[in-house]
């Protein structure tokens, strides 16, 4: 039997550079494979966290986002103290004495007892031999509103007695300053509205009282 043979025009040619794509071939496809693995890490990553977020966020009231958003923002250009403040400077022309005065007028008017004073700037003067900075803590008590708070948590004892502090800072400037209980109040799980609501007006009364502070109006 005869064998045919293939009778080719010219000799096949074979692409030399062939060998060399290859391998990078391989590689691209080994990296385009990395990112859609990558791809769907984080959309899987972002469901979960979203699902988690609303789970979270269900046991929180309706304001919590809010409020944690804006301690977030102050967090990023302050510190973690900073974020958890509500501070206000004290108009310029207010004698310490004044702002003292109108603190003490306002938490009268706001049935808020003033339990203590502590001028710790004397004190740091004693201790260094010099001049201080002004630094006094003016400790207040509203006893009818924070029992149902610690009967709720005893933990939240740590904010009792509530603190407003007159300081001066390296500027001369004055400021009155105060915990954001907003922050706590509405990071609480499953507060009752009557004690969400007394702590709330506490937290408007230590607002009223720095207001007074820091303009020297006496109430």
């Amino acid at each position: 039997m005869t064998q045919e043979k293939i009778i080719y025009p010219q000799q096949p040619v074979i692409n030399k550079n062939f060998s060399i794509i290859r391998p990078f071939r391989f590689v691209f496809n080994l990296f385009r494979n990395f990112l859609t693995f990558v791809g769907l890490v984080v959309v899987s990553m972002s469901l979960f966290f979203y699902i988690q977020g609303q789970y979270i966020t269900g046991h929180f009231d309706e304001r919590f986002i809010t409020f944690f958003s804006q301690f977030v923002e102050q967090l990023f250009v302050s510190d973690m103290v900073s974020a958890i403040l509500v501070k206000t400077p004290v108009e310029q022309g207010v004698k310490i004495q004044e702002a003292i005065r109108a603190i003490q007028s306002a938490a009268e008017q706001n049935h808020i007892k003033l339990v203590a004073r502590y001028a710790l700037h004397k004190e740091l003067s004693e201790l260094l031999g010099k001049e201080s900075r002004f630094l006094e803590v003016f400790e207040l008590g509203d006893l009818k509103n924070t029992l149902n708070l610690v009967d709720y948590n005893p933990d939240y004892a740590v904010l009792i007695p509530y603190r407003i502090i007159l300081y001066e800072d390296q500027n001369n400037q004055l400021w009155l300053a105060t915990v954001n209980l907003d922050l706590f109040i509405h990071s609480a799980h499953n507060l009752d509205e009557t004690t969400r609501l007394q702590i709330s007006s506490t937290q408007e009364s230590l607002l009223k009282i720095i207001g007074a502070g820091a303009s020297g109006t006496l109430r």
